[in-house]
């Protein structure tokens, strides 16, 4: 979890995201981005992911000695639009995500 956030925090950085706030949980993470368009969103999704997987994946030693299609992240992502009045809400969520109980 620290080792995807820190590699997220650098390319956030490298690239000059505009990433409001984001967090894992689990699985996954959410993202709280400002993208002008949805290809941008496209790149960016793709570049944290791509990096990620390939630095987490070469620190793991079965896969950095294989030859085999390794896959850390899921191909598809999920993204809504939302309107600025729903932002410090969504921060919220993301932030205190790990708290909610899910049924």
């Amino acid at each position: 979890e620290e080792t995807i956030k820190n590699i997220f925090s650098e390319c956030i950085a490298r690239h000059s995201y505009n990433v409001l706030e984001f967090e894992t949980n689990k699985d996954h993470a959410h993202m709280l981005v400002e993208r002008d368009n949805k290809q941008d969103l496209a790149s960016m999704v793709r570049v944290l992911k791509s990096v990620s997987a390939k630095e987490i994946l070469a620190s793991i030693p079965r896969f950095s000695r294989s030859n085999t299609k390794r896959h850390f992240w899921a191909k598809r992502y999920g993204y809504k639009e939302i309107n600025k009045d729903a932002i410090k809400y969504l921060r919220e969520y993301i932030r205190n995500q790990k708290n909610i109980k899910h049924d």
